[in-house]
């Protein structure tokens, strides 16, 4: 590997979670719009969404052209093509997020505090799949990303539990409907952070040892060499 061809993927890497970076501060910002009924923050949510959209694009351009030029193999390889497929789950986290910030919007001057009992947990365990998840790709912590895919069925615990407390609640006083559906929105958008940061740990175990866990019943392993 050239010293050309390893500054190109340090500067991919450093694109990759300045992006990440972005994408975390969206969903922090959306759900403290949630939760503090902020108007200003779920505005900034959603213009921010193109800043992110722009990213995409710049890091899928790098990804291209370092293939192209360098035509990598094995862990280098392997390591550029899950970039390209982490880069496309993070711009979909920000859309996720801007849905969030969308509903977040629609709940203004609702004081149903009993839609908002899980919203916080099932946040923060999200936020540190996504942030595990990347801390993973950055030191090639296949152990560390496999915790992230664990914890993935405890989000989806955690999102059932709330969804069922929502539903009894909205039995018992249906003129709640409307905002209730818009919290169980903000509840899914915040479980498919938790399936995408799940996708990036997964990206992780394959970048590096070529091991595809994402379908056990398929699951192989590559060439290493």
């Amino acid at each position: 590997m050239t010293k050309h061809f390893e500054r190109e993927l340090t500067i991919l890497k450093r694109r990759i979670l300045t992006t990440g970076a972005m994408v975390e501060q969206m969903l922090r910002e959306a759900v403290r719009s949630v939760e503090e009924g902020d108007p200003v923050a779920a505005r900034w949510v959603i213009d921010r969404d193109a800043a992110v959209d722009s990213e995409e694009i710049e890091n899928e351009e790098e990804v291209l052209k370092i293939l192209a030029l360098h035509q990598p193999v094995a862990l280098s390889l392997r390591f550029v093509t899950a970039v390209l497929k982490i880069n496309n789950d993070l711009e979909r986290m920000a859309d996720q997020a801007v849905n969030i910030a969308e509903r977040a919007l629609r709940l203004l001057n609702r004081s149903i505090p009993a839609y908002r009992i899980g919203v916080h947990e099932i946040a923060e365990r999200a936020l540190r799949m996504v942030r595990k998840a990347l801390d993973a790709l950055v030191s090639m912590d296949k152990d560390a990303a496999l915790e992230v895919c664990r914890s993935d069925a405890e989000v989806d615990a955690l999102y059932r539990d709330a969804c069922e407390g929502i539903k009894q609640h909205i039995q018992h006083n249906p003129s709640d409907m409307e905002a209730g559906l818009d919290m169980v929105a903000v509840l899914a958008n915040l479980e498919r952070c938790a399936d995408l940061a799940t996708n990036i740990a997964e990206d992780v175990v394959y970048t590096v040892d070529g091991h595809i866990i994402r379908h056990p019943g398929l699951a192989r392993r590559t060439e290493s060499h």
